[in-house]
């Protein structure tokens, strides 16, 4: 059962016997060192309606990426799983001071906006590392220092499907916005409606959503009087958006809809009424992907992916430290390393925290996501 799993399973990605258990000091002090033979990674796994995809991708994810470092010649990693329930932000905290404090984890991957603006100043800290699957620009806006952005900002979401819609990509003079009522989406339908404001559209109506609802007609209807021929979701996953657009054709809206990253899921691309005139923005998943995790990908969200990569990123920056692994180090090594690790998809790390990695954006057709355009530059 996967809640059971959540709150209680570790996965050990070796076979080499454990050799220590990470001690912790007070709040404000330095994260305490493992055996140089081990890496604990915590990382943040949502569950509840809507995002039951993303948590399996995420945990899954984060196992393979365990095997790949393992297989690639270790460290040991081993797998902390920090349960964040439905993104809530008090429940993360919770669980990732338990993590910090009892298991003694080195980095901490995570993801939700909320939830990373709650716990990396936590994190910083206690001197632990953290790898955000987050469009969440919060933490090294606020200075963090051992905080690197694994996934696109709202404003290069936005960037990359106004660059398309003014290569021709579909019509949108007049833009309608729905969000989900929570700071992810907040900042992905400002950035939307500035990069529309941008390119000289008419943002004709904003309606928003509580987390988690069922049935968004109501809202669709407001933005529907307002006469759009495009309107933009903001949505936290695929069943969010697949939720809006079905309900959106039922109320006979037959303009197109577009969306961002978080949409990019089988929920969307399994919907009959989305293969028509619906367009994503999202992370490429390139061929030479391994199978297991295309699979799984495809399954679930990109954030298997990102949490993959963000695993071999940690594992292959421990690897090259070797001794006493810290936050601070591992940080240090991934900017310098600049990239380089064996991962599925291609970063450039700033100093600042900021991240270019590879973008686009794709058409819901029969057979899936289409990738229809590439965006450069990337990082906001």
């Amino acid at each position: 059962m996967v809640v059971l799993w959540l709150r209680h399973a570790r996965i050990v990605a070796a076979t080499a016997v454990m050799l220590a258990v990470a001690a912790c000091g007070d709040d404000g002090g330095t994260s305490s060192n493992t055996s140089e033979s081990t890496l604990k990674v915590g990382v943040c796994v949502p569950n509840g309606p809507g995002l039951a995809g993303v948590g399996e991708g995420i945990a899954k994810g984060a196992d393979l990426g365990a095997q790949k470092v393992s297989a690639d010649g270790g460290p040991t990693v081993e797998i902390v799983p920090i349960d964040t329930g439905q993104l809530n932000a008090d429940l993360a905290m919770e669980n990732t001071q338990k993590a910090v404090e009892q298991n003694g984890v080195q980095v901490v991957l995570c993801s939700g906006s909320n939830v990373v603006s709650a716990i990396v100043p936590y994190l910083e800290r206690r001197g632990v590392a953290s790898l955000l699957i987050s469009s969440s620009a919060t933490p090294y806006a606020n200075g963090a220092t051992l905080a690197q952005q694994m996934q696109a900002l709202p404003a290069t979401e936005a960037a990359a499907m106004w660059d398309f819609l003014a290569s021709g990509g579909a019509a949108a003079g007049r833009v309608g916005v729905l969000y989900v009522d929570y700071e992810f989406g907040q900042s992905m339908a400002t950035a939307a409606q500035d990069a529309a404001r941008k390119a000289g559209q008419e943002i004709v109506a904003v309606e928003s959503y509580p987390q988690g609802s069922t049935d968004v007609r109501s809202q669709l209807s407001k933005v529907l009087a307002a006469n759009p021929d495009a309107i933009f979701l903001a949505a936290t996953s695929g069943d969010d958006a697949g939720l809006a657009v079905r309900q959106g054709r039922e109320l006979g809206y037959s303009g197109v809809f577009l969306s961002n990253s978080g949409a990019k899921t089988a929920a969307l691309s399994s919907l009959p009424t989305a293969q028509d005139g619906v367009y994503v923005s999202g992370n490429d998943v390139p061929a030479s992907t391994p199978g297991p995790l295309s699979d799984l990908v495809a399954r679930t969200t990109i954030h298997a992916l990102l949490t993959y990569d963000s695993v071999v990123e940690a594992g292959t920056a421990a690897r090259a430290v070797g001794g006493s692994i810290t936050g601070r180090a591992l940080i240090d090594e991934i900017r310098r390393d600049g990239g380089s690790a064996p991962t599925v998809g291609k970063y450039t790390f700033r100093p600042d925290g900021s991240t270019d990695l590879a973008f686009g954006v794709f058409r819901v057709s029969t057979s899936g996501f289409e990738q229809v355009h590439t965006y450069t530059p990337l990082a906001g």
